[in-house]
């Protein structure tokens, strides 16, 4: 495993990217694009959740050289976040839209 610095980088990268990705997305995101915006990050999520996945197993963690392992876990947690934390933004405003009379 990593030491308590690596692993609050890897949530920081979280976190970070899901506030900014959402504050952007929420504001930029055309009330026609909000749809495919929602959609496009459940998949962006869906992948970086199996990447995570993989890389978790131990065997496959022991294999990959930790120059490789932690930067992947870096860009795989910043999607993560990008596209779990992120899509609050435009998901809410299109649930608003969908949930109108």
């Amino acid at each position: 495993g990593f030491d308590t610095p690596h692993t609050s980088f890897t949530n920081l990268s979280f976190i970070l990217t899901g506030v900014i990705v959402g504050l952007v997305a929420g504001a930029a995101a055309s009330p026609a694009a909000r749809e495919a915006t929602v959609l496009f990050l459940a998949l962006v999520g869906a992948i970086a959740l199996s990447g995570l996945t993989v890389l978790a197993e131990t065997e496959i963690a022991a294999a990959v050289p930790e120059k490789v392992l932690y930067p992947a876990l870096l860009v795989l947690m910043g999607a993560a976040g990008a596209s779990t934390v992120g899509f609050i933004g435009p998901a809410l405003s299109l649930s608003v839209v969908l949930g109108s009379p």
